[in-house]
């Protein structure tokens, strides 16, 4: 069984699906290799009422029913990225629960993300939201 057809069975099940993009690898079947907005609008087709491509530092790419954006990165000193996916996805969920839409969301979990980075560990990497909004300000 592909990879499309793993996330095909899964993705009904779920409201969003959040990917990590490893550029140049096949995703399966006939999703292999496509740009991101393609892979968004393809992924979003099967079910999910929003599909949100982590794309470490260039950023991430939402495609909800607004249509698809691509919400470039930050430029930080990178020293460890030992948890930043989670710091994202955290950060996502937390911007999503006070009511920001999916784009809002993925602009403040790429500030957060890209914090992440800047401290070595997990849970010491996880940014404060004054640090969060700070970033988003400069």
């Amino acid at each position: 069984q592909t990879t499309a057809h793993y996330l095909a069975e899964r993705l009904e099940r779920y409201p969003v699906r959040i990917t990590q993009l490893a550029h140049g690898l096949p995703v399966g079947g006939e999703l292999d290799y496509l740009d991101d907005g393609t892979l968004a609008q393809a992924l979003r087709a099967r079910g999910p009422q929003a599909v949100v491509l982590k794309r470490g530092a260039l950023g991430s790419y939402v495609e909800d029913e607004t249509g698809g954006i691509d919400i470039p990165g930050h430029v930080v000193k990178v020293v460890d990225t030992t948890a930043a996916g989670d710091v994202f996805a955290a950060a996502l969920a937390i911007a999503r629960a006070e009511g920001a839409s999916w784009h809002d969301a993925a602009r403040f979990a790429n500030a957060a993300g890209a914090l992440a980075c800047t401290r070595f560990g997990a849970q010491p990497s996880a940014p404060t939201r004054a640090a969060v909004e700070g970033l988003l300000r400069d």
